[in-house]
């Protein structure tokens, strides 16, 4: 029974890893192998989206922000992970580093919710608004 618990985290564990990667590579088509159909993305920025405005939404912010594991860990049914936030844009001459905390939670093997915590100054939060009501028509 421990054995088999273990098994179970790891591989949440290696399933938020890899949707982590395929971010990273900004292959989105392959992170919907990852996640169950319901699913959805919740952040103070955004709001809550479904997967295929949350595409929309990482495919217009990807070439400006970089992110980076600090830590992670299992609680429960979730996996929380540590990010290190660097903001990079040049057209509107910004640059921060911030934290954030992802909290990602499970249905059966498939992910079901990414909740985003940042850390940020409200210099950082506006100046996300602000890139995405310049560079993202949101239909939600």
């Amino acid at each position: 029974m421990l054995l088999e618990k273990k098994l179970v985290l790891n591989d949440k564990l290696l399933i938020v890893s890899s949707f982590l990667e395929l971010l990273n590579a900004n292959q989105l088509s392959k992170i919907a192998e990852l996640v169950s159909a319901d699913f959805v993305f919740i952040s103070p920025v955004r709001g809550r989206i479904d997967f295929a405005e949350y595409c929309k939404y990482v495919a217009n912010i990807s070439e400006c922000f970089e992110t980076k594991v600090r830590d992670n860990q299992v609680i429960d049914d979730q996996v929380i992970v540590y990010l290190d936030i660097t903001i990079i844009d040049n057209s509107l001459n910004y640059f921060s580093e911030m934290k954030a905390t992802a909290t990602f939670e499970f249905d059966n093997q498939l992910l079901k919710s990414l909740s985003m915590k940042y850390k940020s100054t409200d210099q950082d939060v506006n100046y996300m608004k602000k890139f995405l009501s310049l560079r993202y028509n949101p239909t939600v």
